[in-house]
């Protein structure tokens, strides 16, 4: 018998309710560090050979850590070496690879990656230092060279479509859309809430469409060419006192859906901007909050990671279908708490509030020791990573 249990089961037909389970890990596919971890990003350039896996520390003082590491894919493991490390001094608040990376077709040149903290830094990978990572570009609003006197950015979203464009939301109630082909200019800001901006992220297939949430508990969405109007998706009930927003993810393989996530909420809510006003489905499967959430790069499946040591991936295919069948079912409740409000657009279409779907059993759980706080893609879907205490956790669908 083996000393350890295996992970994961294979086979979603095999285990009832299409749900798989995992016991606690083996270490492999698994990268250790020297201190806590918090933020990754996952990427690989084709033809290259080895996957990229972005890292960064939590700590609470001016001694934080920025990693590349390097993966090697045999059929069930990956073997990690890191490859590069910069000092910084605040927490990242959140990495992502240069997206064109990724690009099968024309792939960039250059290992690129964005971090944010105080302001939004450009890092690249220079193969002829030794592959060293080189900050290239530092974008900041800032119109003195006091970078600590800056309001910290929140997270940011570097665009799909167009990869010149980045996206930042910051505690200041702003959202920047920085150009970097032009030295990372500043092309639009805007207040986009009322209090702090906590997440942002670009609609699927968009260069203009984006979408925020913050401290004051709404979702909004923006068009950047149109500024002057916002619609309000998902905002509290009138009355009762707003929970922050602090996670929002766009789906990249359905225009209209994303989910948020409540601040130190256990549950995910899964929003359609075609239906404005309450969720179409809340997934609730964690015993402790969620920490983050990330979308499948082509399929509508979200990966969820908690406070509860788990990394669960929820199928969010069905939704569409199921919200038709209740609407022939009869659900024709009154409009929507929040619908219509002043300064929203008319060209949203209002729809009848029916009652989202509560799922409660995601299609893969994953068991860790400590908690996850940092999810993430590789290229194609077929693994996750999981971020949990020092270390990252690679996960074979």
């Amino acid at each position: 018998m083996p000393s350890q249990p295996a992970y994961p089961i294979p086979g979603y037909d095999s285990v009832p309710d299409r749900a798989l389970f995992s016991a606690l890990p083996q270490r492999q596919s698994y990268y250790e560090t020297h201190y806590p971890l918090y933020c990754a990003d996952w990427t690989a350039i084709e033809g290259k050979g080895f996957e990229s896996i972005a890292l960064s520390s939590f700590r609470e003082d001016t001694s934080n850590k920025l990693q590349v590491v390097h993966g090697v894919k045999t059929d069930d493991d990956i073997e990690f070496f890191r490859v590069a490390e910069v000092s910084v001094n605040y927490p990242i608040t959140k990495l992502q690879w240069d997206p064109s990376m990724a690009a099968a077709a024309t792939p960039a040149p250059i290992d690129r990656l964005a971090a944010a903290a105080e302001c939004l830094r450009i890092y690249e990978i220079d193969p002829l230092q030794n592959n060293a990572l080189v900050e290239r570009l530092t974008l900041t609003n800032a119109k003195h060279n006091n970078l600590n006197a800056l309001p910290p950015l929140t997270a940011f979203d570097w665009n799909k479509v167009d990869p010149g464009l980045i996206i930042t939301s910051s505690i200041d109630t702003t959202c920047t859309v920085w150009d970097i082909r032009n030295g990372g200019v500043a092309k639009t800001q805007l207040i986009a809430h009322d209090s702090e901006v906590f997440d942002v992220q670009f609609t699927m297939d968009s260069t203009n469409v984006f979408a925020s949430v913050g401290n004051d508990g709404s979702v909004r969405v923006f068009d950047l060419r149109s500024l002057e109007h916002s619609t309000i998706i998902y905002e509290p009930v009138p009355g009762s006192e707003a929970a922050p927003l602090v996670r929002l993810a766009t789906s990249h393989a359905n225009n209209y859906h994303m989910a948020t996530v409540v601040a130190e909420s256990l549950a995910i809510l899964v929003l359609d901007m075609r239906y404005p006003g309450v969720p179409v489905a809340t997934l609730e499967g964690h015993s402790a909050p969620v920490n983050d959430i990330k979308w499948h790069p082509t399929k509508n499946w979200l990966l969820s990671g908690g406070d509860d040591c788990q990394a669960l991936v929820w199928d969010c295919t069905n939704i569409d279908r199921d919200r038709a069948a209740y609407t022939q079912q009869g659900y024709y409740p009154s409009a929507s708490p929040g619908v219509g409000t002043p300064g929203s657009p008319s060209g949203m279409p209002s729809a009848p509030a029916i009652p989202g779907m509560v799922e409660d059993t995601p299609i893969l759980a994953y068991y860790e020791a400590m908690e996850v706080n940092n999810v993430c893609w590789d290229r194609d879907g077929s693994w996750f990573g999981a971020v949990s205490g020092k270390g990252f956790q690679a996960v074979k669908l």
